[in-house]
């Protein structure tokens, strides 16, 4: 048994469930006496369980400098020689490193390590922990998932994935000096005002840092340590952070309510360009994290950042009522006598009707049948290029600042294939999801309890489904690569079940960092399906340590 202090996040109210995150990553759901008050340091007796931190081994004797502990015996003993798939780093104790302290080690790929000190560890000291490591080559999506996507288009993708890959890689190699992460101390309910500080300084605000080193996430108010799962969280948070309606960047698109497109009348926030910059760094960042954000953005919007042509038809999903008009106007012989139209466009402006010229003296230009596919084509270019021209460079800007230009240019992806590449397969494949799926502690693929899991995922939707995925992984996305790519602490992981032996009154658990779910043997489907729903609906949020 371990006993987990905390401190009550703001926003939480007395009874409340919430849930606290151990050092190992373990998610323990807590319900707050009467009385709790925000702030407030409490501490919960929780049982010890959780997934291993490799752990490291010392140098050889005849090479180690002085000061390097032996093991028991007396000789040093000579390093594990590191197993199929796996790489032996070298790294030094920190200063102020206690003796079995968790703490995270960089390697020079960028990848972070959880690592739980020996007991003699000391200051100085040099050790080697053994890594494992990503198969050569790139996973690549499923080719029936990317037909059924792309289409056509679909048949050049993987190439282009291996290509992104690479430019990733190589960046990413190059010398890394201090700090080995980018810390970023944010709120939740100010996730854009945090991060926007935390960009505009040193070394944030170096594009080679950005592109080279990790983040490490801490939520103020939260005590959970980032080992991969609150950066996905973070992603997710700030993602949202941008397409609320409180900042005034973004608007619904026309054609339905999930998808976002930039809101023309954004300017009313004045500190509006800067944050449409800091979103082009955003995806940039994430890209080379290979991380997937939670939202998605218009056609109009990927083909503006991309620089390709926008078509009559991106019109319809930002406008439908202009395009509309504009379809009628197009396929109908036009009656200057009822008509009475001009080269200008007309626009509301918080309740006053503006009016802008779509070319020279063009309040004075009648739209006649000989000059309105001139007409028709400047309207539909005001509408989506020159009305939010300023945001959009802002968006290319900071895009272009992370990512290389001229290398990601040269691979030729279209929209399409950005939203993929950002945001992930959009639909959550259950058969994927099960083929990589790894079982820990006494579960099968064969027991009944992983059986009814999977019967419940097959049978909720997507939202449900991807409010499981957030809850195990931190982020609600399945990278384009599919399951087989989800990342760990340490690089590739699988979703992982794995048994617990508790009560059955308790709600499954999660440790976002290894990408597992701690899940007792409920005895009834119903009973498996109530207890996971109210866990990542109703306890989902909220990061705490052991």
């Amino acid at each position: 048994m371990t006993v987990v202090v905390f401190t009550v996040p703001p926003g939480v109210r007395a009874g409340q469930q919430i849930v606290v995150q151990a050092p190992n990553g373990q998610r323990v759901t807590v319900q707050l006496p009467p009385n709790t008050v925000t702030g407030q340091r409490m501490q919960v007796n929780v049982p010890d369980s959780g997934a291993p931190a490799p752990a490291p081994t010392t140098m050889p004797q005849q090479r180690a400098p002085p000061g390097l502990p032996t093991p028991p015996g007396g000789a040093a003993a000579p390093p594990s020689a590191p197993g199929a798939g796996t790489s032996l780093f070298e790294f030094v104790v920190p200063q102020n490193a206690q003796p079995h302290q968790r703490l995270m080690v960089q390697i020079p790929s960028g990848q972070r390590v959880n690592v739980q000190l020996p007991a003699g560890a000391s200051p100085g000291m040099r050790m080697r922990v053994a890594v494992p490591t990503a198969p050569h080559g790139v996973s690549l999506p499923p080719l029936d998932v990317v037909a059924k996507l792309l289409g056509e288009r679909g048949k050049g993708f993987n190439d282009k994935v291996v290509k992104l890959r690479q430019i990733i890689q190589f960046h990413k190699s190059q010398a890394t000096d201090q700090p080995q992460h980018l810390v970023l101390n944010v709120r939740r309910d100010r996730i854009l005002e945090d991060t926007l500080w935390h960009f505009l300084k040193a070394p944030l605000n170096d594009a080679s840092q950005l592109r080279r080193k990790p983040f490490q996430i801490k939520f103020v108010g939260e005590e959970g340590i980032d080992q991969g799962g609150l950066t996905r969280e973070f992603y997710t948070v700030l993602t949202h952070g941008f397409v609320d309606p409180s900042p005034a960047l973004f608007t619904h698109s026309a054609v339905d309510d999930y998808t976002y497109q930039i809101n023309p009348l954004s300017g009313i926030n004045p500190e509006h360009l800067q944050y449409f910059e800091l979103l082009g760094k955003v995806m940039a960042k994430s890209i080379f994290d290979g991380v997937q954000i939670d939202v998605h953005f218009s056609s109009a919007f990927y083909k503006a950042l991309l620089g390709m042509e926008l078509t009559f038809d991106d019109l319809e999903k930002v406008d439908t009522e202009l395009h509309t008009s504009l379809v009628y106007l197009r396929d109908n012989e036009i009656d200057p006598l009822c008509l009475c139209l001009y080269f200008t466009a007309s626009y509301d402006e918080f309740g006053v009707v503006r009016d802008m010229d779509l070319k020279e003296g063009g309040k004075d230009i009648e739209v006649t049948d000989a000059n309105k596919e001139e007409f028709i084509r400047l309207k539909m270019r005001w509408r989506l290029l020159d009305r939010v021209a300023a945001q959009r460079d802002a968006v290319r800007r900071g895009f272009f600042e992370v990512m290389p230009e001229a290398e990601f240019k040269a691979i030729g992806m279209d929209d399409r294939e950005l939203e993929l590449i950002l945001c992930g397969i959009p639909k959550i494949d259950v058969e994927d999801w099960r083929t990589h799926t790894e079982y820990k502690s006494g579960y099968t693929a064969a027991d009944p309890v992983v059986g009814m899991f999977w019967k419940v995922m097959g049978e909720w939707d997507d939202e449900l489904r991807s409010a499981v995925l957030r809850f195990v992984t931190g982020t609600p996305k399945v990278p384009v690569e599919g399951f087989g790519a989800l990342k760990g602490s340490s690089g590739p992981k699988m979703f992982t079940l794995q048994k617990v032996q508790w009560d059955l009154t308790r709600l499954p658990q999660a440790a976002t960092c290894f990408n597992t779910l701690y899940l007792p043997p409920y005895q009834t489907e119903d009973q498996l399906k109530e207890k996971l729903e109210f866990a990542v609906t109703e306890a989902s949020e909220g990061f705490g340590l052991k």
